[in-house]
């Protein structure tokens, strides 16, 4: 661990301890599986949190399965056709199956590990299968193949998840992914219980492509095979092929529309019944383009709006931003720097985007006839990379808060701010020093965990801390791939640390302590929580209990117990009881947080020694002017 190369803003303005780190599980090398390997490209966890899948690059594509709490792996195969090239969207699970693509598609049955069936089915697909997506209800897998290669005719594919059969393949037209003639296209998949969408690539001429739409009714009239409802050709009008190579897709949450990028081009469809067909189809205003590689996402879409990203360059690089409503009327916003990413709050209220030379925050709520489109606020930043060498996502965002990767030759400049007042109010900032593949916040957001080529970092979003840095020896190429996939519990997180080198790594996020009582609101208007970083292995000997949220300078004592209460206590509540031990009063701090490391070789001698097995409570007591107060509790189950 190098917990020294960070310093978080909230150690810049008060100097408390740093949080120890999370529990690593642990962290696969492979050994010889992993020689002669590239690396892994993408992985999921099962929603359950039981398993880990990842797809990795050796030979035509390959699954492995591992046990999430110990990071043992569980089941390997591996196509033998051909090296399949790099891949994004390669993997997608549920409870009961999963499916990897490479040159071949492995259907795994999750109930049937360690038995010849757990492989379900395998299927080719043509060179390179680029995308894939599971319906929401988890029947149907729809997995956008290659061009035709061996035995497989390549193309559009879909798959019943419940036996592995094939229902559909129409075979086909190539990908567009990794095509130096125009930008790489990250996803060309979308679907719904009910419609699956495919992107394809039609070469009209040379230098002239085009993108085909081609939409299937899963459940036509009730029927068994899925058939072909829409699909765009070279006829005119809106059934027109989108003018450019495909870019991105996004269904709306309703389900009622597809959104389609191409690089020149936006198109609006309608999955409603019957009546699948295109409503519009619109250029950014003033043609600005082309994309040239350097967005990686470049559609969203809520049940009202459309926003897309566009790379201009009249008069210096920038970033468009135009934003449709259902109807097809249009506003648009132009800020500076390269685009790269985008993303809508969960709310779908808001948009953020991230440039090379910083992120601008929009609202979507406003009427798009209005006229230009507002921005905001804006941050300031700079980066020396997009594209693929610059991560493959750089953005991610909550209702209230969002996090940037901006890369800097071989360093990477970690943002994250506070988005609640429509501001970017810059709540932590740190130096990664390597260029960061990927990012993501856990659902609770409350941590952002990140992957580069040799390293995983975790920050906890509640304190401004981080809370692990770990190292993998070596150093790796321009990151291309997915690399981190997070629930509340875990972390799976890979990277590519060397040539022909991979690796895998489980994190214990440490959500075991749970919270209960009730705190009240102190002197500034709110109530101060108890929150737990580190984890309950005994081994590790790394929790910290944090209080969050206290007046300024308030000093507090954490007190644990055998047992549990619901007392008053001054003008709070008293959560703890049994026997009951005090740590030392804690001096306040300026920012209202505070962290107590609960050293179990050092905790209070008399009975109060916490051991492997046992379970303890804890809450902090505090000083408000006169008042005594309390936060809420925890309670942790100790492990080995």
């Amino acid at each position: 661990m190098r917990l020294s190369r960070y310093l978080s803003l909230a150690a810049l303005l008060t100097c408390p301890a740093l949080a120890p780190a999370q529990f690593v599980v642990g962290v696969d090398t492979g050994g010889p599986i992993f020689s002669g390997v590239l690396g892994i490209d993408d992985g999921e966890i099962t929603p359950d949190g039981r398993y880990g899948v990842l797809r990795e690059n050796a030979w035509a594509g390959s699954l492995r399965l591992y046990d999430m709490q110990t990071l043992t792996l569980l089941e390997y195969h591996k196509c033998a056709i051909s090296s399949s090239g790099e891949n994004h969207d390669s993997v997608a699970v549920t409870d009961k199956r999963a499916i990897t693509i490479g040159d071949c598609a492995y259907i795994a049955d999750l109930d049937a590990i360690g038995t010849p069936q757990f492989i379900l089915a395998h299927h080719e697909l043509g060179t390179p299968a680029v995308d894939l997506a599971i319906t929401p209800d988890g029947t149907i897998a729809a997995v956008r193949g290659g061009g035709p290669t061996g035995a497989s005719p390549g193309g559009l594919f879909l798959f019943d998840l419940t036996s592995g059969a094939q229902l559909v393949n129409t075979p086909g037209l190539p990908s567009s992914a990794f095509n130096g003639s125009y930008s790489t296209a990250l996803d060309t998949v979308a679907v719904t219980d009910s419609y699956a969408v495919f992107l394809s690539l039609v070469q009209t001429s040379p230098g002239l492509p085009e993108t085909r739409v081609t939409i299937f009714s899963l459940r036509h009239d009730g029927g068994p095979v899925p058939v072909i409802t829409f699909e765009s050709s070279s006829a005119v009008g809106l059934a027109h092929d989108l003018d450019g190579a495909p870019s991105d897709l996004a269904i709306t949450p309703n389900g009622k529309y597809v959104a389609v990028r191409s690089e020149f081009e936006i198109g609006l469809y309608a999955l409603d019944g019957h009546s699948t067909a295109p409503v519009w189809r619109a250029a950014p205003k003033q043609n600005p383009g082309p994309l040239a590689n350097a967005t990686m996402d470049t559609i969203v879409a809520t049940d009202a709006r459309i926003a897309t990203i566009t790379r201009w360059s009249i008069g210096g690089v920038g970033t468009q931003v135009d934003v449709f409503d259902i109807a097809g009327n249009q506003v648009k916003n132009r800020i500076v720097g390269d685009p790269h990413d985008l993303a809508l709050t969960p709310a779908g209220d808001r948009l953020v985007v991230r440039t090379s030379l910083g992120g601008a925050l929009f609202d979507l709520g406003l009427d798009p006839a209005a006229g230009l489109l507002p921005t905001l606020a804006t941050t300031t930043a700079s980066a020396t990379h997009t594209g693929f060498a610059a991560g493959l996502d750089s953005l991610v965002v909550t209702n209230t808060q969002a996090a940037m990767l901006f890369r800097n030759n071989s360093s990477t400049d970690v943002r994250v701010f506070d988005i609640s007042a429509d501001t970017f109010a810059l709540t932590m900032q740190s130096t990664l020093p390597e260029a960061a593949t990927d990012l993501a916040f856990t659902p609770d957001e409350t941590r952002l965990v990140l992957s580069s080529n040799s390293h995983l970092d975790v920050f906890d979003l509640r304190t401004a801390s981080v809370v692990l840095s770990h190292d993998i020896p070596g150093t790796g190429p321009v990151p291309w791939s997915d690399g981190v996939v997070a629930n509340d519990t875990h972390a799976l997180v890979w990277g590519v640390n060397g040539s022909q080198v991979g690796w895998v790594a489980s994190v214990d996020l440490f959500s075991a302590p749970v919270t209960y009582c009730e705190a009240q609101n102190n002197s500034t208007g709110s109530a101060a929580h108890i929150h737990g970083t580190g984890s309950a292995s005994i081994g590790s000997n790394d929790l910290t209990l944090w209080a969050t949220g206290l007046p300024a300078a308030a000093p507090a004592v954490l007190v644990y117990g055998s047992g549990q209460s619901s007392t008053p206590f001054g003008s709070g509540t008293s959560c703890v009881a049994g026997t009951v031990f005090r740590f030392p009063l804690n001096a306040g701090q300026a920012n209202g947080l505070l962290g107590e490391l609960v050293n179990v070789t050092g905790v209070p001698a008399t009975g109060g020694a916490i051991s492997a097995g046992s379970t303890w409570n804890f809450q902090f007591l505090y000083r408000d002017g006169r008042a005594r107060r309390t936060t809420d509790a925890v309670t942790v189950s100790f492990l080995p």
